[in-house]
């Protein structure tokens, strides 16, 4: 069961956002939408986590999961403009899956 997971890292997040454990606890609220398979809510929190710790030092695995949030949408065209920026901005991170993605969500 994920919704106290969900709890507690949304309170942590309103109380402690600003604090070192702050990118951890998002990306851990993302996942844990994301096992629930609701995959918005997952990719508002993904959404959430870039644009509130940019320099994220885990930011390729972030948007590749924002990736597969956006296929499991429907929104391919999305998606697959994420897995470009990740293939140009981290060249070197699963470059073998992200072009298997790309390929995935390139078709109709």
């Amino acid at each position: 069961d994920y919704d106290p997971a969900i709890e507690i890292y949304t309170r942590y997040l309103s109380q402690f956002g600003d604090s070192a454990g702050g990118p951890e606890a998002a990306r851990r609220l993302a996942k844990a939408y994301y096992e629930k398979q609701e995959f918005q809510k997952a990719r508002d929190a993904f959404n959430f986590l870039l644009e509130r710790y940019p320099a994220d030092e885990q930011k390729a695995l972030v948007l590749h999961s924002r990736a597969l949030c956006e296929i499991q949408l429907g929104d391919k065209p999305i998606a697959l403009q994420t897995l470009r920026r990740i293939q140009q901005q981290y060249p070197d991170y699963e470059p073998e899956k992200i072009e298997k993605l790309i390929r995935f969500a390139g078709t109709e």
